[in-house]
C-alpha cells in the first residue's frame, strides 16, 4: 500500500510539473503567445520602417530640388510666406 501511495505522489508531482511547464512555455513570459505577439509587432514595425525610408527618399528629393531650383524657394516665399521683392505690387482677392 504504501508503494501505491509513492507512486500516487510521484506520478502527480511528475504530472504538475509538465502541467506546469507546459503553461510556462505557452503562456511565460518568453513563451510561444509572447513570442508570436513580438514577431506581429516586429512585422509593422518594419512595415512603418518602409513607411518613413520612403518619407525620407522624398525628402531628399524635395531638397535636392529646392538646391537646384531657386524658382522652388521663391515660390514658396511668395505663396506660403507671403514675401515679395522689391517693387512688386501686390493685389489681394477676397
Amino acid at each position: 500500500m504504501k508503494k501505491n501511495i509513492k507512486k500516487f505522489i510521484f506520478k502527480f508531482l511528475f504530472g504538475l510539473e509538465i502541467l506546469i511547464f507546459s503553461l510556462t512555455y505557452i503562456c511565460g513570459s518568453n513563451g510561444i503567445y509572447s513570442l508570436s505577439f513580438l514577431k506581429k509587432d516586429n512585422l509593422n514595425l518594419k512595415n512603418e520602417i518602409k513607411i518613413l525610408e520612403s518619407e525620407i527618399i522624398d525628402l531628399e528629393k524635395k531638397i535636392s530640388e529646392w538646391n537646384l531650383d531657386p524658382f522652388n524657394s521663391e515660390k514658396v516665399a511668395r505663396e506660403q510666406l507671403q514675401l515679395s521683392k522689391k517693387g512688386d505690387q501686390i493685389y489681394l482677392l477676397n
